[in-house]
């Protein structure tokens, strides 16, 4: 079953659960309350005494968080030149935006530690706003854990009503600070960690054929290939280039990495009969008479056809309703499959058309396919990545980077078949694999945190941003007028207006394209 399906299916069973225990009073009972009708606050007062400990240092506290009021600003201010710099980027390449923002609906990324990095980014705002307002005097009325179907995180009840302006400013903007002080810390972690990595090579085998030269051999799928006799391999062109002066009967020693481990594998260049079919249109001769994706073309009537110039060549020299056999090897076993020309597409006009789509490949000598990843421009990137964050377009970088890396390739995390590709070096060798959570663990808990923290800067309900932002500018109206009413409707107005312009700002990227569309 599909796992969205799966996932749906247990978000409507939890919902219907909690539904029934809310009715019942179960969870009032116990001082639990539903937010955002699926997540569970679940209350305690434990953790009092160790918020009381830890805001102790007040003079620190507040320092901290009166930074992070200056942080809330520039972060603002940051988040607005990111996207009048997409809107710029939208309004020069309108046409081409569609197919960029496809791409960034891409949620393959949501793991485990995606959702590690979640809970430390809630936790660590949620126990700022706490530890501040102690500093600040103000009470705790509890602590809430959240819960949906697995935990969120933590939040904390706080009693802001009757306290002073630039207070209530430092507790909301202390989460942001929290938020970005983690992010930098774990950035800088998971960028020193990246030291302790090497690529092993670029080019990884992704099927071996049945009985092939390679498969008796003993090679597999997932193998590293790292040098072919005596020369190194740094891409998929060095493979091609090399097969190029092999002639059938060599015998080529295949060094590779096998889940860290170094093996070779010698492999006899055998000739393969047959030119794979590896597509076929539905609709069309072939697909009627039975051929399919997979067979390999032997002969056309009686003329070879094992490479595609003789295919080509064989086709060239039919016309459209010709009866025509069609000799493939299916299974290891030849068939004949009698077959109808037809008309063709105007480009191929006057030949007969078989509709099959059929491609050499010149790794069938050794029996492998195999894909280039760029393991070592993706490392480089990586580690060359802070010193991009002195421009609008490296923050960009490292915003997308999950979604669709809009500069850069694309990078969530070091997983599935990633890890085939590096290997640790230096002090991380006693770690092995370890090295690859905690990098892992450290990006998306900076990630996380980075982004928890910038959107709090938003001027937005119910973000944190919003009473900032209105305090800021209600601070502000009292410098212009002593009506608490006119200042209530000039911080209002202001927020309002900034949070619409943020609105237009972002519905702009994704209307201009279809707007430019239509007026072209």
């Amino acid at each position: 079953m599909n796992l969205t399906i799966i996932a749906l299916m247990l978000l409507g069973a939890y919902w219907i659960v909690i539904a029934l225990l809310d009715k019942v009073g179960m969870l009032e009972r116990h001082d639990i309350s539903r937010c955002y009708d699926i997540v569970l606050m679940i209350r305690t007062k434990r953790g009092h005494k160790l918020l009381d400990k830890l805001s102790r240092p007040r003079k620190f506290w507040r320092g901290f968080a009166s930074a992070g009021i200056a942080i809330m600003l520039a972060g603002l201010l940051l988040l607005f030149m990111i996207i009048w710099y997409l809107d710029y980027v939208v309004a020069v390449h309108a046409l081409r935006y569609p197919l960029l923002l496809r791409g960034m609906f891409s949620l393959d990324f949501l793991h485990i530690w995606a959702y590690l990095g979640l809970i430390v980014a809630m936790v660590a705002h949620s126990y700022a706003h706490a530890i501040l307002a102690r500093v600040e005097g103000v009470r705790v009325k509890a602590t809430s854990l959240l819960f949906a179907i697995v935990p969120l995180g933590i939040s904390s009840e706080l009693c802001l009503d009757k306290v002073a302006t630039l207070s209530k400013i430092r507790i909301l903007a202390g989460g942001v600070m929290a938020n970005f002080m983690i992010a930098l810390i774990a950035f800088t972690l998971f960028f020193a960690v990246l030291s302790a990595m090497s690529p092993i090579g670029n080019v990884m085998v992704t099927d071996v054929m049945n009985g092939s030269a390679a498969d008796h051999a003993g090679i597999r799928r997932e193998m590293v290939i790292t040098q072919l006799n005596d020369v190194k391999i740094e891409n998929a062109h060095g493979i091609y280039a090399f097969i190029h002066s092999v002639r059938y009967g060599d015998t080529i020693t295949i060094h590779v990495v096998d889940g860290k481990n170094e093996r070779t594998f010698d492999v006899r260049a055998s000739r393969v009969k047959g030119l794979e079919i590896v597509d076929v249109l539905e609709g069309y001769p072939a697909a009627d008479a039975g051929i399919r994706a997979g067979m390999r073309i032997v002969k056309i009537n009686v003329m070879p056809a094992t490479t595609v110039d003789l295919f080509m060549k064989s086709m060239n020299a039919t016309y459209p309703g010709q009866n025509i056999s069609v000799h493939v090897i299916a299974d290891g076993v030849e068939r004949i499959f009698n077959v109808t020309l037809a008309e063709p597409p105007h480009e191929f006009m006057g030949k007969g058309w078989l509709g099959v789509m059929v491609m050499s490949k010149p790794l069938e000598v050794l029996g492998i396919e195999v894909e280039e990843y760029p393991a070592s421009s993706t490392l480089h990137f990586l580690q060359t990545m802070p010193t991009m964050l002195n421009r609008p377009m490296g923050w960009i970088t490292l915003i997308t980077l999950p979604f669709m890396g809009l500069t850069g390739p694309r990078f969530d995390g070091f997983t599935g078949l990633l890890i085939q590709f590096y290997q640790p070096v230096g002090w991380a060798l006693p770690l092995g694999n370890g090295i690859f959570w905690i990098a892992n663990s450290l990006f998306w808990i900076g990630y996380i945190s980075f982004c928890v923290g910038a959107l709090n800067c938003l001027p937005v309900a119910p973000l944190d941003g919003k009473h900032v932002f209105r305090d800021i500018a209600l601070s502000g109206a009292g410098l212009i007028t002593k009506d608490k009413e006119r200042q209530e409707r000039m911080s209002n107005a202001a927020v309002h207006a900034l949070a619409l312009l943020l609105f237009a700002s972002i519905v702009f990227l994704f209307i201009a394209p279809y707007l430019v569309h239509l007026h072209r």
